[in-house]
């Protein structure tokens, strides 16, 4: 087993730009990685970092979070039938506005990455898992049991107020799965981002299994291979959960979030698998958030050694008390209409 360092080449982009395009963040399946020199020296020559779009500020964070109502003509209204009016309501449905939590969202998903990526090294072995000669070669991201685990986020807030979409705007400016190769016959693939949407009444050997399901969507794999790897073909807990760490350091998984948490079951007798959760952090440093609404937060983090494994606390609810916010909504809303008498 050796460390894997190679020389890399940056791109030139200016500070505000993503290197990758808008197709290439959300295409299915692997990009080819770009790299972008940080003004942090301590993120220099760890392509894992390097290779990510920084997070987006200004005119350009603004522009990403807003989807304008379409263009309004109160004549062509005045001449559809009603069906036809009802039907361009929906169009309404796709109107987004940028939220006070939005650009904190974007700096401190950022450093969940990084510190996460900071804490691990890419090892090479010239030999199999199971020691048989072989010409490819093995490479896993492994970082060091006896260092601290990464911390993630916690966005809480009530069920509605925007957080699963922001959650997808936020990931839409980065590429899921980036392949480096730091030589002709090498690739490493590196999934920067899981999303996990907890299903209703699940428990913790669902989720894994939802993780293997994850990994194949990030890869596009058209039939299950590792959600039936974690499924079927383990069958413990602990079994899973050793499995679930092989493939963090096999694809350099760099977070995962779990969206929805308040739909996990938190029947007591359930909290070691949590536990077993929170082992896999320690052992891969990958780093895990949490979305959700306040009271599951509570539930789940009952333990403060639980809870602070969530890190910062983002608020998504915090604008729903701005009565200037609405008020501006509100206004917005009812350009669209097409009553005799206009509703002020």
């Amino acid at each position: 087993m050796r460390e894997l360092n190679w020389v890399y080449y940056y791109s030139n982009v200016e500070k505000d730009q993503n290197q990758y395009t808008h197709e290439e963040c959300t295409r299915v399946g692997p990009v080819d990685a770009k790299y972008v020199k940080s003004s942090n020296r301590d993120f220099n020559n760890n392509p894992f970092i390097e290779a990510l779009p920084r997070p987006r500020d200004g005119n350009v964070l603004l522009n990403a979070y807003t989807v304008p109502i379409p263009s309004l003509d109160a004549d062509d209204l005045s001449k559809m039938s009603v069906n036809e009016q009802k039907a361009t309501v929906v169009s309404l449905k796709n109107l987004r506005l940028p939220l006070s939590f939005q650009k904190q969202l974007e700096f401190i998903n950022y450093d969940v990455i990084v510190s996460s990526y900071m804490l691990r090294k890419s090892y090479v072995w010239d030999t199999n898992a199971i020691g048989e000669s072989t010409d490819k070669k093995l490479i896993k991201m492994k970082g060091k049991i006896e260092d601290s685990a990464p911390s993630g986020f916690a966005l809480l807030g009530y069920s509605g107020c925007g957080k699963s979409s922001s959650l997808k705007q936020l990931f839409d400016n980065i590429p899921q799965v980036i392949m480096h190769h730091p030589d002709p016959g090498t690739s490493i693939p590196q999934i920067t981002y899981l999303v996990v949407s907890c299903m209703p009444n699940s428990n913790f050997s669902t989720l894994y299994r939802q993780i293997g399901e994850a990994i194949d969507n990030a890869l596009g794999n058209p039939e299950p291979i590792y959600e039936v790897m974690i499924n079927k073909k383990c069958k413990s807990l602990a079994d899973k959960q050793l499995k679930v760490c092989q493939l963090i350091e096999m694809f350099s998984i760099g977070t995962i979030v779990m969206d929805e948490i308040q739909l996990i079951d938190f029947n007591s007798n359930r909290e070691n698998s949590y536990e077993g959760l929170l082992g896999i952090v320690n052992k891969t440093k990958v780093a895990l958030s949490v979305v959700g609404t306040d009271e599951a937060y509570k539930k789940l983090f009952t333990m403060l050694r639980n809870a602070r494994r969530a890190g910062d606390f983002i608020d998504a609810s915090a604008y729903t008390t701005d009565k200037d916010y609405f008020n501006m909504l509100v206004n917005m809303l009812l350009t669209w209409q097409w009553l005799d008498t206009p509703i002020q």
